[in-house]
């Protein structure tokens, strides 16, 4: 049975990171299938050891052409130093098998295409978008509304490491402060450490808590 998934490899050294989709006939997310891209794809053969792939969304072949069409337009990939994407999906890649609606949607991503870009657009340019701003990112989106099970595919796409914590594993801090009835910031003083000024003293992680390379949620 065919299962259409959306796929992101991560660089572990650089933490550099790559989307695509599958879409083949009979595909499924355990097929073997590593990636289209010429550039990509014999950097992952060499070094198979230093890359980590996740599939971030299985639906049905429209659905993941748009979602993946989500990602790279959220993440403004084309302009993330990181992103190893070389476009943000413009309606240039189309496949045979899109229809007419799902293309209407792919469009609906860029449709400030040729015009000034927008605010929140100018801003993310040549930066790293963290994962906690990515409601904010998504909300300013005009025209797109996106359901929490979405909202929480596109932190996976996005995510590099893992919050280890007494209440399970999170890709984003604001989720394990929510989980653990504690705010991000001590989330983050929880899993590194921090450095009290007012003490001259650094503390380290809390015990049951950590900050990990990857994803392991």
């Amino acid at each position: 049975m065919q299962q259409a998934y959306v796929y992101k490899w991560t660089h572990k050294p650089t933490l550099n990171w790559y989307v695509g989709s599958r879409t083949a006939k009979n595909c499924h997310p355990d097929d073997g299938y590593i990636c289209s891209s010429k550039s990509v794809k014999p950097q992952i053969l060499k070094n198979p050891q230093e890359w980590v792939r996740q599939v971030v969304f299985i639906g049905s072949v429209d659905e993941t052409r748009v979602f993946e069409s989500d990602v790279l337009t959220v993440f403004d990939a084309k302009n993330d130093p990181r992103s190893l994407n070389k476009h943000n999906q413009d309606g240039k890649f189309f496949c045979v098998e899109h229809t007419a609606e799902t293309k209407q949607k792919i469009l609906a991503n860029h449709a400030w295409k040729g015009k000034k870009r927008p605010d929140h657009s100018e801003k993310m340019k040549g930066r790293i978008v963290r994962q906690e701003s990515i409601d904010k990112v998504v909300a300013k989106l005009k025209g797109r509304k996106f359901t929490e099970n979405h909202k929480k595919a596109l932190k996976l796409a996005k995510a590099t490491v893992t919050y280890v914590t007494p209440k399970g594993n999170f890709v984003s801090s604001r989720d394990a402060g929510d989980a653990n009835g504690c705010s991000k910031t001590q989330v983050l003083h929880n899993c590194q450490g921090f450095f009290s000024k007012l003490r001259n003293k650094w503390y380290g992680p809390k015990e049951g808590w950590s900050l990990v390379e990857g994803i392991f949620a």
